[in-house]
């Protein structure tokens, strides 16, 4: 097959829209080829959200100081509700009455640890802790009532608050405490001590939450008002449905022994009002407890795999998303974080609307099993983080100068010095795999001049000035850190283990210091063939917009910097308004934007910055509106790329898939194997009232409810055309739990056929090979309606039902193509009348040195033509106007001997002739 005269001159030339190719960014230059998730975790930044309270606290069942002061550290003293204490029935009272020395000893420590690190008027969970039970208690209980309540006492007389007890500690397993009647006799006889009257009466803290109902319902006639359960063993119901229960009876609903931050996430979902953390906890349990006092905005779970993930917004409007695993139970789960309303960068990067995070799992306990969570910050407006993962000088903020290393042996000292680009300042600054153990939301920090060796915090210290240094690599928290983003480049770098900040003291010696504020805290992270230097680059001149039919095109003058890292692209929709980031990085001067909606009035600002970090001042504002006239959105040849060839720039990105002969034998077509290929679209490439798409397909013809295209807007709404599903070929749009169908023959297999779909005010119609096929006027879901921005060809994100076979020339219309124009796109024919044709043009001579002549013939309402020459770079050489029945006599005698492009463009047609200059 042949493609028309026009298409064949542009694919052998590599040449449409020269300004554009190769010599323009957009905003779908950082479209996502990522892997397909098994949920959807859609989010809106202003959505009010939802808000609930949960109280939290820190576990002193294991009384380890530094488990204790991380807990207080990550999650902020004044997040610290309830700490769990205990009682021990390891020795028998003395007298009956009075604790042991053991028992004293024991108690004092932890009344030590409340008292140095949390302070008076403590609230505390008491429960079992129960290295072994001594007979004195078993079968009495009396005496291990009078033991609780001497405990009790005890913590009372020393200023504390007793608010919760738990006669047994996890129940189920034992431990020697005995039976669910032994419990229930002694939870009786506290429901009628008076001593106990103000304390909430626990009902058995399981270890496997599928035990946890039946203790806390055996547990209710003998006064038990709390539900209590961990999450080592057992099922995401039964988890789920515990806490759903106890709280729907008015009773209070507890995990004292969180392990994950996906117990908290799923407490949360369900009605759990205090969860305490057993042991320790890390920056992503330290952040969500923060994020829970302000809104929840966006959830997801995946029960068979005991997995969660969630986005909150601060109080102070900071937007995090979360993802946690059973600690013994999770199998790998990936999660998509889509934002519905904006682009936004994850830990920097971006801009995207969506985000795939793997949260890693095992095959069972003590296999596989890394307790993983993580925490992302997800950023917008003005300022983004940078993303990091490279070889940096890391550059102090109050003095200039950049980290160094003394040597490479263990302990050597780690300093500020000048910038001389020694390998000792330079370091390889690299997120942790995510198998690293628990929270994998940190960085290592290697020398460049070490192979083995990683900065360190110097003996797990948690105090301030604690000394940092290299060591050998290790696994532990003391070689992990955070990269907490200040501002304009700026970093804190914190500690895994203490959460404290690197800072240079006044001797120029790096140590920690619990977080300030102060410039001697802040690091930039520069490239190392970068300077050291602060002065900014000059602002960008004349930045101008072009307004199209479905985008706005920026160009502006070249910087001339030799340090010129790139530009940051700025819109808002009001003059001076809230302007967002949607390109960064960007090294041509020309971008356009296909984000748009149209009718709608743009304003933009641009920056340059330098490798250095420093921003200039902004450009002056400009402003564009597209018009939504009929366009032609994005037009995909799969020609050894995913590039658009329109002018919109609507650009795609392959998962896999090769390209190989095509239905047009000069170009190429892409072949998708049925088992993990697809195309991923631009994020508002159908965002339109009425659309059209339009390719070529030769489908395989194997598995069915396969898909050509899907597109969606999370979970339940969504737009796709399946080649068979039951024996026939299916479009289907569902929206608002409406679906509506249009059915038609099967799609043929092993051969070429032409497809389009047309959805409009008429209703939806499919034509193969130039007819239609199938029609309904009921079809009324229109895709502005839905709002898709998750679009694929070639896979369902839903349900993988990824497309065997060859995709060529796929095209996007917003408007509904015409039966003429559709057949005309049968048969390679432009779907307008052309005007600007071979009969109508006439150039002459060609080759030439000095002047080209340029006729047009014919009657036409287009009035002016404009006629532009570029070189094969894309540079505009040459600029006019012609009107039709005249001639142009264009001088291209100053143009350098070479091969140049010759475009006439109306608002109906265009012609594209290369033209030799001698």
């Amino acid at each position: 097959m042949k493609k028309n005269t026009l298409y064949i001159a542009i694919l052998i030339l590599g040449f449409l829209e020269p300004s554009l190719f190769g010599q323009t960014a957009s905003t779908s230059d950082n479209i996502p080829a990522q892997a397909l998730a098994h949920r959807n975790v859609v989010f809106d930044v202003e959505d009010a959200g939802i808000s609930k309270s949960i109280e939290f606290g820190a576990d002193l069942a294991w009384a380890n100081e530094q488990n204790f002061r991380r807990n207080i550290l990550f999650m902020g003293l004044d997040q610290i509700d309830i700490v769990r204490a205990s009682f021990q029935p390891t020795y028998p009272l003395i007298g009956g009455t009075e604790l042991t020395q053991e028992q004293i000893d024991d108690l004092n420590w932890r009344l030590y640890l409340i008292n140095t690190y949390v302070g008076p008027n403590t609230n505390l969970a008491l429960n079992c802790d129960h290295p072994w039970v001594d007979d004195w208690y078993v079968g009495e209980p009396e005496n291990w009532e009078q033991l609780i309540q001497t405990t009790a006492q005890a913590f009372m007389d020393d200023g504390h608050n007793i608010v919760s007890i738990g006669a047994f500690n996890e129940p189920d397993y034992g431990w020697g405490q005995g039976t669910q009647e032994d419990m229930y006799y002694i939870t009786n006889l506290m429901n009628n001590n008076i001593f106990f009257e103000d304390i909430r009466l626990s009902g058995g803290n399981t270890l496997s939450c599928d035990e946890a109902l039946s203790w806390y319902n055996y547990l209710l006639p003998a006064g038990v008002n709390e539900g209590n359960t961990h999450q080592l063993a057992g099922s995401f119901d039964g988890f789920a449905d515990f806490f759903t229960t106890v709280s729907s009876n008015g009773d209070h609903a507890t995990d004292d022994e969180l392990h994950n931050i996906v117990e908290a996430l799923v407490g949360y979902e369900y009605g759990m009002q205090t969860g305490i953390w057993w042991a320790d906890i890390d920056l992503a349990s330290g952040e969500m407890v923060k994020a829970f006092d302000g809104q929840r905005i966006g959830y997801a779970e995946h029960r068979p795999n005991w997995t969660a993930a969630a986005v909150y917004r601060s109080p102070e409007g900071k937007i995090q998303a979360f993802g946690g695993t059973s600690e013994r139970q999770a199998v790998t789960t990936k999660y998509n974080f889509l934002s519905k309303n904006r682009v936004v960068y994850y830990d920097g990067i971006g801009p995207y609307r969506e985000f795939v995070l793997e949260m890693p799992g095992g095959t069972g306990y003590a296999t596989g099993q890394t307790n993983a969570e993580r925490v992302i910050n997800i950023t917008y407006g003005e300022d983004v983080q940078p993303y990091i993962n490279g070889q940096y000088k890391l550059v102090n903020r109050q003095s200039g100068q950049v980290l160094t290393v003394a040597g490479d042996y263990n302990g050597a000292n780690v300093e500020q010095s000048a910038d001389i680009n020694s390998n000792m300042q330079k370091w390889n600054v690299n997120p942790v795999i995510p198998t690293v153990g628990g929270d994998f939301s940190y960085y290592r920090i290697q020398p460049v001049s070490s192979a083995n060796r990683r900065l360190d915090l110097n003996n797990f210290s948690l105090d301030n000035e604690a000394n940092i240094h290299i060591w050998d690599f290790g696994q532990y928290g003391n070689q992990q850190w955070f990269l907490d983003y200040v501002e304009d480049g700026w970093f804190y770098i914190r500690s895994r283990e203490s959460s404290h900040c690197i800072q240079v003291n006044g001797t120029g010696n790096v140590e920690q210091w619990e977080i300030t504020g102060n410039f001697e805290q802040q690091w930039r992270f520069l490239p190392i063939s970068a300077e050291v230097e602060f002065s900014a680059p000059q602002v960008p001149d004349n930045l101008v917009s072009t307004s199209r039919k479905t985008s706005i095109q920026l160009d502006w003058t070249a910087n001339t910097e030799t340090d010129l890292a790139g530009y940051i692209i700025f819109r808002a929709e009001s003059s001076g308004g809230d302007f967002q980031t949607i390109g960064r990085n960007i090294s041509e001067n020309s971008f356009v934007d296909n984000t748009v909606v149209e009718g709608i009035t743009y304003y933009y600002k641009i920056k340059a910055t330098d490798e250095s970090l420093n921003g200039s001042d902004y450009s002056n504002e400009v402003s564009g509106i597209a018009s939504g006239q009929n366009d032609e959105v994005c037009h995909l040849t799969f020609d050894g790329h995913t590039n658009d060839i329109s002018v919109n720039l609507n650009h795609a990105a392959a998962m896999g898939g090769s390209y190989t002969e095509g239905y047009f034998e000069e170009g190429q077509a892409i072949s998708l194997n049925g088992s993990g290929n697809f195309i991923h679209l631009s994020p508002d490439i159908v965002n339109h009232d009425e659309i059209s798409l339009a390719f070529w397909v030769n489908w395989a013809g194997f598995n069915l409810n396969q898909r050509l295209f899907e597109f969606t807007a999370g979970d339940n709404e969504h737009i796709y055309l399946s080649p068979s599903i039951g024996g026939q070929m299916q479009l289907t749009l569902k929206h608002l739990g409406s679906e509506q169908i249009l059915t038609a023959a099967a799609l043929p297999a092993n051969t070429w056929s032409h497809l389009v779909v047309t959805l409009g005010d008429e209703g939806a119609s499919i034509y193969v090979d130039g007819n239609e096929v199938a029609q309904s006027s009921t079809i009324t879901i229109r895709p502005s309606d839905i709002e898709p921005f998750v679009n694929y060809i070639g896979v369902s994100p839903s349900n993988n039902g990824f497309f065997e076979g060859l995709i060529d020339d796929f095209r996007v219309f917003n408007y509904p193509l015409s039966t003429s124009q559709v057949t005309n796109l049968f048969n390679n024919l432009s779907i307008e009348d052309i005007t600007l044709n071979d009969n109508s043009v006439s150039i002459w001579p060609n080759p030439t040195k000095n002047e080209l002549h340029v006729k047009l013939l014919g009657e036409t309402s287009n009035g002016i033509t404009k006629i532009e020459m570029y070189d094969l770079k894309g540079g505009l050489v040459v600029t006019d106007n012609i009107s039709y029945n005249s001639t142009r006599i264009l001088d291209v005698s100053s143009l350098t001997p070479g091969i140049y492009i010759l475009k006439l463009q109306n608002s109906n047609s265009s012609h594209i002739q290369k033209i030799v200059i001698k």
